[in-house]
């Protein structure tokens, strides 16, 4: 991660670089390599209290991209096999059909002679 801030002074960049080897600075930014959820809190919790001004936050690596990006390379490279392309390129399998037309129903039974007599109650 980095943290982009507006001017840093010299003793909060010294304090953050005693941290963690992980933690790497200069005049307009913090950089957080590799980030984990504590360290991240413990450096920006030091610059929120130093009053250092915080531009921006910005992940060193996006997900989305990062996945687009591998595909694109190991397309273009060649490394991905051909039957994963195959398979790619297949057409699932079409859904089974349900018959056109529903099987009739049994019959129903024959209603009590309680019933009959008097019809169903209201």
């Amino acid at each position: 991660m980095t943290i982009h801030v507006h001017d840093l002074p010299d003793e909060v960049r010294l304090r953050l670089d005693d941290f963690s080897p992980a933690v790497d600075c200069n005049e307009h930014q913090v950089m957080l390599n590799p980030n984990n959820p504590a360290l991240q809190e413990t450096v920006l919790r030091t610059l929120l209290n130093a009053h250092v001004e915080i531009v921006a936050l910005e992940p060193l690596e996006r997900p989305l991209e990062h996945v687009y990006l591998e595909a694109i390379r190991l397309v273009s490279s060649g490394t991905w096999g051909a039957s994963k392309r195959k398979a790619l390129n297949q057409r699932p399998a079409a859904p089974p059909m349900l018959p056109a037309v529903a099987p009739p129903l049994p019959p129903l039974p024959p209603l009590p002679v309680e019933l009959e007599k008097k019809g169903p109650p209201c």
